[in-house]
């Protein structure tokens, strides 16, 4: 269903409940849209003047975390049927 359609299904509760219409598609949206764009623009302003954090792998070079060995001796990542490249 297309918004044109939304809104005159809307219109037509509204007529038949008594109430006011909805406003048309189109008419409110500037003010959320304009806020978002600010919020954006004010976020990747704070992004590049921040250092990153460590491990923070969105702007490159971060450290790895440290994942403990298994118990029973393997190499951490590989499974017990891999072969090893020699």
């Amino acid at each position: 269903m297309s918004i044109v359609q939304h809104h005159m299904l809307d219109a037509y509760r509204a007529a038949q409940r008594g109430e006011a219409a909805p406003p048309p598609p189109g008419t409110v949206d500037p003010h959320p849209i304009r806020t978002y764009r600010e919020w954006r623009r004010f976020r990747s302003l704070i992004a590049q003047l921040t250092p990153p954090a460590d491990g923070d792998d969105r702007r490159g070079g971060g450290v790895r975390p440290h994942r403990p060995a298994p118990a029973d001796g393997r190499t951490p990542g590989r499974s017990r049927g891999a072969p090893t490249r020699g």
